[in-house]
């Protein structure tokens, strides 16, 4: 995938709220697109949105959303995983709270399934720290975040708890993006990081502590992607055996149609099962056949303690009878299935 360039835009009409950065601020969210039609069914918890247009969850804390395009793609296509690296941080003495990735056209309404637009697939990451799973002779830089078309939000310091990732100067970000157009016309688009954030001396005066992510892949260290099946089935992912100590802060799954849940166990033990939601959303149904996609996964908090040596196992479930693959834009087959957990830790 190829990273993208920095594009920021102030927008006319913008709103200076407390705990936004004006500079970066761009028009609220298309409100058809934040429709919500069901809520979750019973012990599913899905983390609410980063809004630019309300103040930050955390008191004292900032929300800075980075524009990165525009990105041009004709009609019924996919623009091929693109990468950009040394792209722009919300600060460069912070500690990030939480974030979510976007998908928005020039005029920054929403861009989703109700317009044709998808983003596929988007990863974040820090040249500058090194994944702590993926650290041998393949070493991966430190992947901490990423989202499919479901862009969920991804957060450290839930309830009590007070953790982030501490982000200084020389820290370096990459993003991986990959997008789809189902619509029959060109469109331009932006992909958006909206992230929460508080600087360094406030965060550890109040507590915070640095944390780190896990990357938990049904492929290990591969490419994250494996031939699509139908049927019910269930992927495992290699074992890892922690190389650290902590609290599993947050986690959340990403699955592609089809897919049903991701679980992850400790010791053999199912500490976490982050759930796939369909639909949830009005932008996430297609409006000329009515099929839904996933639009939300179920989230965990503050769930687990590991220690070295600890072995971690992502195990999947796909269930196509239930929820049809997703068709492949090339003109036959099915997209390639993920099976990913982001897990942080602190």
């Amino acid at each position: 995938m190829r990273l993208l360039s920095a594009a920021i835009l102030l927008l006319p009409g913008a709103l200076a709220l407390p705990g936004t950065n004006l500079r970066r601020l761009e028009t609220p969210l298309n409100a058809s697109s934040a429709d919500v039609l069901y809520t979750p069914p019973p012990g599913v918890v899905v983390e609410p949105d980063l809004d630019m247009t309300k103040p930050p969850q955390t008191p004292g804390a900032k929300l800075t959303k980075i524009r990165h395009g525009p990105y041009k793609i004709t009609p019924n296509s996919m623009l091929p995983m693109q990468m950009k690296n040394n792209l722009e941080k919300p600060c460069t003495d912070c500690y990030i709270l939480a974030m979510q990735g976007g998908l928005e056209y020039e005029d920054g309404t929403v861009a989703n399934i109700d317009s044709g637009a998808w983003l596929h697939h988007m990863t974040m990451s820090n040249a500058m720290r090194k994944d702590i799973v993926c650290d041998g002779w393949w070493a991966r830089p430190q992947r901490f975040y990423s989202a499919g078309n479901e862009r969920e939000v991804s957060r450290l310091n839930p309830g009590s708890l007070k953790f982030g990732l501490k982000i200084g100067y020389w820290d370096s970000f990459a993003m991986l993006v990959e997008l789809m157009n189902q619509s029959d016309r060109n469109i331009t688009v932006f992909v958006t990081q909206t992230y929460e954030t508080l600087p360094t001396r406030e965060a550890e005066a109040q507590g915070y502590k640095p944390a780190d992510s896990i990357w938990m892949d049904i492929t290990g260290c591969g490419i994250s992607e494996t031939e699509a099946r139908e049927g019910r089935y269930e992927l495992y992912s290699p074992i890892w055996n922690s190389t650290v100590d902590g609290t599993l802060i947050f986690s959340t799954g990403h699955l592609h149609d089809g897919g049903e849940s991701t679980t992850l166990y400790v010791n053999r033990v199912p500490v976490c099962t982050n759930t796939q939601l369909y639909g949830r959303r009005r932008a996430y149904v297609e409006k000329s056949t009515g099929r839904t996609h996933i639009s939300d996964t179920g989230v965990c908090k503050d769930f687990a303690k590991i220690k070295k040596g600890d072995q971690l196992v992502l195990g999947v479930v796909y269930d196509t009878n239930k929820y049809p693959l997703e068709k492949s834009m090339h003109g036959h087959g099915f997209e390639p299935l993920m099976g990913i957990s982001r897990i942080y830790i602190g």
